[in-house]
């Protein structure tokens, strides 16, 4: 049986052999109660278990307080000796003792369960209510716009509000704790507070990619109908703004703004934010590149990709402002960059502005250098260089802190510095993909003084 799941792993790809096995796992479930019972018990367990796991948990759409005792308050049809928890048990053993194979293929399970019964972070969402509707409109501050969204918010939206509406708070509350930061009337940590709030709401409803364009749409709707410039693209770039530090601290130093003002910093920047945009599209098209779409997989689920062609696209690497290991492992491929066979010899600095890629593959190029800039990409999971005509990396690529996998096979005549070799040499060999010799080469003594 464990080669079998092995093969079924190599041959149909973890994912669709999770998805088969939780359909026959469904079978043994004939309530909801059960199943609720079954995902709260393997909750329970895997916030005990490895980091993976506890992500898994903390994403899944339950509070602690749910799932706590839940495997002291099991029953038969759950647990018993032809229950669905024995079952699952059973098979993950047979994988043993590789437990991160096991991990993997047991969180995806109860996932596509919590999906088949719409739990969790897939319970229905309530489409008739929005966030526009919630939020009662009763402040007008002298501190201005900011100020009477934020109190509006915080007087209408209360924690048993469908998970809709909070995490469409959470984006509206978001950009408005930007303003006033930059106002200078919340501090840094008041606006950390809110950002925090943000990204636990993200946590707790569920990352999909489509359920997050609903709310940040229906933030938008919001914003926009107490002052029409608050657009998404000034909400991307003011959290932007603030979320990496680009302004002085105003409140330390007292430079208090008005409303207007924050929104004149914004038309200030806007021409030159264009400009590199504009730029990084034309290199797109003069490289041929194919552009950003979705597909059908052989699995007739829906996938990203190409390259971004136009603004809205670029823009939505540029809205995520956390990393999230989730997504690098999303079928839908949201957050990749895949360039192979591109017949590339270089690339933009306008390229390493798009923070929020977690996936970029260039394999297959002719690119002979990257930008010291690499490190910008600061969620960057998985960097293939595979086949290029590297000769260095970048100094900084060693404060890439979330890349996990990285892929610098037959590039012949590429030389790393000795900080390289010992950050690479951090990684998990099943991370790391490269020439025998690589960490025998040397530089030359003109390159190497020492």
């Amino acid at each position: 049986m464990n080669n079998q799941m092995i093969e079924s792993f190599e041959k149909y790809g973890i994912d669709y052999t999770a998805e088969m096995f939780s359909e026959y796992l469904s079978e043994m479930i004939s309530t909801e109660d059960i199943a609720i019972q079954f995902v709260l018990e393997e909750l329970e367990a895997a916030s005990q278990g490895s980091y993976a796991a506890k992500i898994f948990v903390e994403s899944s759409g339950f509070d602690e307080d749910d799932y706590a005792g839940a495997m002291h308050n099991s029953f038969k049809e759950v647990d018993g000796e032809d229950g669905p928890q024995q079952e699952i048990l059973n098979l993950c053993m047979m994988l043993y003792p590789n437990q991160e194979l096991m991990t993997e293929f047991r969180i995806k399970t109860v996932d596509n369960i919590m999906k088949h019964w719409k739990l969790g972070k897939y319970s229905p969402v309530n489409e008739k209510v929005r966030l526009i509707n919630v939020v009662e409109k009763i402040h007008d501050l002298e501190e201005g716009v900011f100020a009477n969204i934020n109190n509006d918010l915080n007087n209408s939206v209360k924690q048993d509000h469908d998970i809709m509406i909070l995490m469409a708070y959470g984006y509206a509350r978001r950009t408005v704790a930007a303003g006033l930061y930059l106002q200078a009337i919340f501090n840094r940590a008041s606006y950390e507070q809110a950002s925090n709030i943000f990204k636990s709401l993200q946590l707790k409803t569920g990352q999909s990619m489509q359920f997050q364009e609903e709310a940040s749409k229906q933030a938008e709707e919001l914003l926009l109908s107490y002052d029409k410039r608050l657009t998404k693209e000034f909400t991307i770039k003011i959290t932007a703004i603030v979320e990496h530090n680009q302004v002085d601290n105003a409140y330390e130093n007292g430079k208090y703004l008005i409303d207007e003002q924050v929104f004149q910093l914004f038309a200030q920047s806007n021409n030159t934010n264009l400009e590199w945009k504009d730029n990084l599209i034309k290199w797109a098209k003069n490289n041929k590149l194919p552009k950003r779409e979705t597909i059908t997989n052989n699995w007739g689920e829906s996938e990203y990709i190409g390259f971004p062609h136009n603004h809205k696209s670029i823009d939505y690497f540029l809205n995520i402002n956390e990393f999230n290991i989730w997504s690098c492992k999303s079928g839908t491929h949201e957050n990749y960059i895949k360039l192979n066979h591109c017949n590339l010899t270089e690339l933009p600095e306008e390229l390493y502005l798009l923070k929020g890629i977690y996936v970029l593959w260039l394999s297959n190029n002719k690119l002979t250098e990257l930008s010291e800039n690499i490190d910008k990409l600061e969620f960057l999971y998985s960097l293939d260089l595979g086949s290029n005509n590297l000769t260095s990396l970048p100094n900084n690529i060693v404060n890439l802190q979330n890349l996990n996998d990285i892929r610098l096979y037959n590039n012949p005549n590429l030389v790393l510095t000795e900080e390289q070799k010992n950050w690479i040499l951090s990684f998990n060999s099943d991370e790391v993909s490269c020439d025998d010799d690589l960490f025998d080469r040397n530089m030359c003594d003109d390159e190497n003084p020492f």
